[in-house]
């Protein structure tokens, strides 16, 4: 990919064309996503495309990294973390010059320090350029996802055939659950769309696994048991247990009954479903009011140009 693309007005900008050859997709597709862009009012048309004079159209690193974020493939993925990795050394650096100048400005005059000081903490504090993101350890819907991992690996070498297919369905959707919490939750912080697919697959592998341990039952003539049955509702109330882990469930993990151990593994899988759920809905609801992380970074950039001393 070549690297001498126009820049003025304090951006780079890309032809159709261009931005065609780095997401290895057509024209059509970069242009459809971009009237979807200004369509929905992420981006103002006027502030983030121009024309030359042979009435070419330009488009703006913004609206390129709108685009990418529309596509999905591994070439618009790596434009937005490399674009991502290269604003964050600029802003770090500019940031590192700002408190360079601060420094030589109290040397010379130090009745100003603590003012000079205080104004640059405050901006540096109140101005993070990704919003906080990870602790997904802290969730209680991934506490239980571990949970459920470590069961259905004890599960699958206790009660199902090593040659049979189902260890590694199984296994592989009880390790998804869990890890699609926690790259989510460490993706949050540019892609608010990830977060929200990658927390949704987590259900769906869940959702899978709940399958699997209902069809197990099932096919050994073992019970399910309902919602209002006794046992359940013993299970449902171990949930209240702060630094939950497997031993917290271990007369049923560890009583020698297949029955036990797989209905109370559904129980786990039916609470971080409903923990999910209210997840997904707060996410959402996030969403709506915050907007994403492209969204930020446009409004970022464009108090950047607007604030940018001259020099």
């Amino acid at each position: 990919m070549k690297d001498n693309f126009n820049f003025w007005n304090d951006s780079f900008w890309f032809t159709g064309e261009e931005l065609a050859e780095i997401f290895e997709v057509s024209e059509t597709v970069v242009l459809d996503n971009f009237a979807i862009v200004c369509d929905t009012g992420e981006l103002l048309e006027s502030e983030v495309s121009a024309k030359n004079k042979s009435g070419k159209l330009f488009l703006n690193l913004d609206a390129a990294i709108s685009i990418a974020y529309r596509i999905d493939n591994i070439k618009a993925t790596r434009f937005r973390i490399e674009t991502g990795r290269k604003l964050l050394e600029e802003i770090l650096r500019n940031r590192t010059d700002r408190t360079d100048r601060t420094d030589r400005t109290n040397s010379s005059n130090s009745s100003n320090s603590s003012n000079s000081s205080n104004s640059s903490n405050s901006s540096n504090s109140s101005n993070s350029f990704f919003p906080k993101h990870g602790g997904y350890k802290n969730l209680k819907s991934y506490q239980l996802t571990v949970i459920i991992y470590d069961a259905t690996v004890v599960f699958c070498d206790r009660y199902i055939s090593k040659f049979s297919r189902t260890v590694d369905q199984m296994v592989q959707a009880a390790r998804s659950g869990k890890q699609n919490i926690a790259e989510g939750s460490m993706a949050s912080a540019t892609s608010k769309k990830t977060e929200l697919k990658l927390i949704n697959v987590a259900k769906s592998s869940l959702e899978e696994l709940l399958e699997d341990y209902e069809d197990y039952l099932r096919q050994n003539n073992l019970e399910i048991w309902e919602k209002e049955h006794p046992e359940v509702i013993k299970i449902r109330k171990l949930a209240y247990i702060q630094n939950k882990t497997y031993v917290t469930y271990k007369d049923y993990f560890e009583s020698n009954s297949s029955e036990r151990f797989a209905n109370c593994a559904a129980t786990i899988i039916h609470q971080a479903i409903y923990l999910i759920d209210r997840q997904l809905e707060s996410l959402g609801k996030s969403f709506l009011e915050n907007g994403g992380f492209t969204e930020n970074l446009y409004k970022k950039r464009k108090d950047y140009r607007k604030n940018k001393p001259d020099g």
